[in-house]
């Protein structure tokens, strides 16, 4: 069985400095938002979607 692949926060958007992830919300529609917080303290919202495969039709 594989594990999917871990979530690795993006470098920041205003600076490029290295981020940590601190607070992730998922609602029940399947997306998610991640509060993440750069080295120098530049904060900025992440949002998700779940993206679902299509069934190929036999």
């Amino acid at each position: 069985m594989t594990r999917p692949p871990r979530f690795v926060p993006p470098p920041c958007k205003f600076c490029g400095a290295w981020t940590e992830v601190l607070e992730t919300r998922r609602y029940p529609d399947g997306t998610a938002r991640r509060r993440i917080q750069c080295g120098n303290n530049h904060r900025f919202t992440l949002p998700e979607e779940v993206t679902r495969k299509k069934k190929r039709p036999c």
